[in-house]
């Protein structure tokens, strides 16, 4: 799960993956949470954003009447 993050991180930010490690380092320090913990629960926070964000775009109503996404 910590590599998962720190994917993100890098994609997210085009970090390097010391650098992307070192921001998960630093904030699990920071928030007194496990590593491993933190990177599971950011994780799974962008994960469920991406879930909304695809329903919304789903429950759009350009997207129930021509079934064509918005832009």
């Amino acid at each position: 799960m910590i590599d998962q993050a720190k994917g993100i991180i890098m994609a997210a930010h085009r970090f390097p993956a010391d650098e992307a490690f070192a921001v998960l380092v630093e904030r699990s320090q920071c928030v007194n949470i496990k590593l491993r913990e933190l990177a599971t629960r950011f994780v799974a926070d962008v994960i469920g954003a991406e879930v909304r964000q695809s329903q919304q775009r789903a429950d759009h109503p350009a997207v129930l009447i021509t079934g064509h996404g918005v832009e």
